[in-house]
């Protein structure tokens, strides 16, 4: 029996994310072909130390820590006591042919790549952002700049042992230039989970003018959404509604905007739905979905969410944004060139007041929503954790698409 050992610090579904999910729903999927799965991660389930989930092994290395700090942040100390905690527990790599390995929080990544080496273990990692300098500087100049250089090591000793895997082609693209060759990167795009958000409607009534779900972290650009709304308001007397579903570290900020700009009546913050069909109800009620993120997430998960849900969405065109590859403008989704809330606005009055367009770009979303899938992503990656030979030896065709 092939034995896979996930390494990630925060698990689904006890901690909703992208990344969590995309090891979720391919891990339960793979262990239902007769694959031995564990998970080894910070413990964010009540009771013991060792739980199994669909198929999936939940191994604890601890308590979950704090992720991210007061001002929204994510925390500098949270990937130093992961490092130690993995660290502690390397020797368990030996027991399983294939270690899946997520980028953040990174510093991990060091004694994964030794060791598995070292023990001949197959090491496959998903890298999903590449950050510029400036970003990184943005978010702590000290740390960010040391976050720079590590990315920049981090990328080339990867390329060099193990198997690379990203969630868009513009990521793979990204990390080809850090690493300034041509290295085999493979490209699996996010899937949708049809079971959950069930049946589209899209001639149905809708309840709210735009959705937008995620975690609520500063990078998502969910105060200039805010501020849109609050401009079309003020400045073309033009009241639009907002559903935000998904909590994080800027709630208690983006709710006291909400209160500060009077918009309670017009965006609603939902919090965290633990239901995922409640969830899918919501957004499929609404006309457009807003993907405000000013930097990374390539793949955005959220993005194949909309699709599912038969929503087009309204998205900043930036270089270090949304891969672009993924929206076709005009019929899955409008592109904002500049970020900003006036754009955001104009963007979102002009869609909105044209029911024609909503109508033909829903139907355009959802039929390309059909194109992907998390059984078609699990078989992806089953190839390549299982079929492709270890540390690049080939050059394969990239599996995105």
């Amino acid at each position: 029996m092939n034995k896979l050992l996930i390494v990630f610090d925060v698990s689904f579904p006890f901690v909703k994310g992208g990344a969590q999910r995309r090891f979720y729903e391919v891990g339960k999927r793979v262990s239902e072909t007769g694959v031995e799965v564990d998970w080894m991660t910070f413990q964010s389930w009540p009771g013991g130390p060792i739980i199994e989930n669909n198929g999936i092994r939940y191994l604890s290395l601890g308590k979950l820590p704090k992720l991210y700090n007061k001002s929204g942040k994510r925390s500098k100390v949270e990937p130093i006591i992961f490092f130690f905690k993995f660290l502690l527990n390397i020797f368990q790599i030996r027991k399983y042919d294939t270690v899946w390995i997520g980028q953040w929080p990174m510093l991990h990544l060091f004694p994964a790549i030794v060791f598995a080496r070292l023990f001949g273990v197959k090491l496959v990692v998903d890298w999903w952002e590449v950050w510029s300098r400036e970003n990184w500087q943005s978010y702590s100049f000290i740390a960010g700049s040391f976050g720079y250089i590590l990315q920049s090591i981090l990328l080339r000793l990867i390329v060099k042992n193990s198997i690379i895997v990203t969630d868009s082609k513009l990521e793979s693209l990204r990390i080809k230039d850090v690493v300034k060759s041509e290295a085999e990167v493979y490209w699996i795009p996010n899937g949708i989970p049809v079971d959950e958000i069930g049946a589209v409607d899209l001639e149905a009534t809708t309840k709210y003018d735009i959705a937008s779900l995620g975690r609520l972290k500063n990078h998502k650009g969910l105060d200039l959404l805010i501020r849109a709304i609050w401009i079309l308001k003020e400045r073309d007397k033009y009241k639009v509604t907002a559903a935000i579903v998904g909590d994080g570290p800027e709630w208690d900020a983006l709710n006291l905007l909400v209160k500060d700009l009077g918009l309670t009546e017009q965006v609603r913050l939902f919090g965290q739905i633990e239901d995922f069909e409640e969830t899918y109800e919501i957004i499929k009620s609404c006309k457009v979905c807003a993907i405000t993120t000013i930097n990374g997430g390539g793949g955005n998960l959220t993005l194949f969410e909309a699709y599912g849900c038969g929503l087009p969405v309204i998205a900043f065109s930036l270089e270090e944004g949304i891969d672009e590859d993924l929206i076709d403008d005009g019929k899955t989704g409008i592109f904002v060139h500049s970020v900003n809330a006036e754009s955001l606005a104009d963007a979102l009055r002009d869609f909105l007041q044209n029911p024609e367009q909503i109508r033909i770009m829903k139907r355009y979303s959802y039929q390309k929503s059909l194109d992907y899938g998390w059984d078609r992503v699990a078989e992806k990656y089953s190839n390549i954790i299982f079929k492709v030979p270890d540390r690049g030896s080939v050059n394969p065709t990239p599996l995105g698409g």
